[in-house]
């Protein structure tokens, strides 16, 4: 996009199988917090629902019965001119920010999850300070759903490439 102009894509994976997708709306909420005071400068900013898309899966040594996964995408895009533009919140600091989605609950029944379906999903990402300008990572998405399998070692790539050649970290958290 332009200077100061962002968009932002969120990618959700859901269980089509469990998943109420009535439940899951044509939009979710982000909050957009400064770096360095953590204080939050929007609160329920809205990326819309663009697509949903049933994914073809990959079976591999083990196998499901009437399987699928959705993708849904949402998108916006939020202005920045030296201050945030949005709602009441004028400041971001000079440190930049950050971004927070946070949906309750998971699927009822998974398994390493314990009260599944009380536990949220939390997505974080950083962005550098507004003078910086800097390039999002680019994933290798594969083209079709694969199926982690209890007791069956498998290899998935999370492989991404970033064209000003930033580090790119991952965290898998427990719940």
């Amino acid at each position: 996009m332009s200077k100061n102009v962002y968009e932002i894509t969120l990618n959700q994976y859901i269980d089509g199988n469990i998943s109420d997708l009535n439940k899951l709306g044509n939009y979710v909420e982000i909050g957009v917090y400064d770096k360095k005071s953590n204080l939050i400068r929007a609160d329920g900013y809205q990326l819309v629902k663009v697509s949903e898309k049933l994914l073809s899966p990959e079976v591999g040594k083990c196998s499901f019965i009437n399987y699928k996964t959705i993708k849904q995408t949402y998108t916006g895009v939020i202005t920045f001119i030296g201050v945030l533009q949005y709602s009441q919140y004028t400041y971001l600091g000079p440190d930049g920010g950050f971004l927070v989605w946070d949906r309750c609950c998971r699927n009822q029944g998974v398994s390493n999850v314990q009260n599944s379906n009380a536990v949220s999903t939390l997505l974080y990402t950083e962005f550098p300070p507004l003078n910086i300008i800097n390039s999002s990572p680019v994933f290798d998405t594969p083209a079709k759903t694969v199926y982690g399998c209890l007791g069956i070692e498998q290899n998935y790539s999370f492989a991404a490439t970033d064209a000003d050649g930033d580090e790119i970290r991952y965290t898998l958290e427990i719940p």
